[in-house]
C-alpha cells in the first residue's frame, strides 16, 4: 500500500513540476514581452513630445524675433520718415507668406 501510494505521488510530481515550469516560462516571459514594448512605446511617445516641444519652440523663438523687430506704435504715430516700418513689412511679408498686403498710412495718408 505504501509503494502505491509513492509511485502514485511520484508520478503526480512528475506530472506537476513540468506543468508549474511551463506556466511559469509562460507567465515570465510575458511579463518581459509586455515591459519591452511598453518601454519602447513610452520612448517613442517620449521623443515625439519631445520634437514637437523642440518645433514649437523654434517656430515662437522665429515669431518673437520677428515680432519683435517691428517699429513700437509711437514710432509708427510719427511717421515713417527713414523707411524703417515699410523695411519691416517687407521682411514680414518675406519671413511669413500668409500675408498678403498690409498698408499702414498717416492722417495725410503718407
Amino acid at each position: 500500500m505504501w509503494l502505491r501510494i509513492r509511485i502514485i505521488a511520484a508520478f503526480a510530481l512528475c506530472a506537476v513540476v513540468p506543468t508549474v515550469v511551463g506556466i511559469a516560462g509562460v507567465w515570465l516571459a510575458a511579463v518581459y514581452v509586455l515591459g519591452d514594448t511598453a518601454a519602447r512605446d513610452l520612448q517613442s511617445e517620449t521623443r515625439s513630445a519631445a520634437a514637437a516641444i523642440d518645433q514649437r519652440l523654434a517656430l515662437d523663438l522665429e515669431d518673437l524675433r520677428a515680432w519683435g523687430s517691428l517699429p513700437v506704435m509711437q514710432e509708427a504715430l510719427i511717421d515713417d520718415d527713414g523707411g524703417d516700418i515699410a523695411r519691416a513689412i517687407a521682411d514680414l511679408k518675406g519671413q511669413y507668406p500668409d500675408f498678403a498686403d498690409l498698408f499702414v498710412t498717416n492722417a495725410r495718408g503718407k
